[in-house]
């Protein structure tokens, strides 16, 4: 064993979407006339909202 090794090393794993569970959500509502940022955060913070309201049966919404 080398010097200050402490047995297994640890890493973090991403969180994994449980399947089993519906991926079921409400549309988004997000108005027709916010500009193309406005937008696209309106549409992040849905998927956002949809995911930890699925207790993990929908899959992490991406952060771009």
């Amino acid at each position: 064993a080398r010097a200050g090794h402490r047995g297994r090393e640890r890493h973090d794993h991403d969180v994994r979407p449980d399947f089993r569970r519906p991926c079921i959500c409400a549309r988004d509502t997000c108005p027709s006339f916010l500009n193309k940022k406005a937008m696209c955060e309106c549409k992040g913070a849905a998927a956002q909202a949809c995911y930890l309201e699925s207790e993990r049966g929908c899959p992490v919404p991406s952060r771009r």
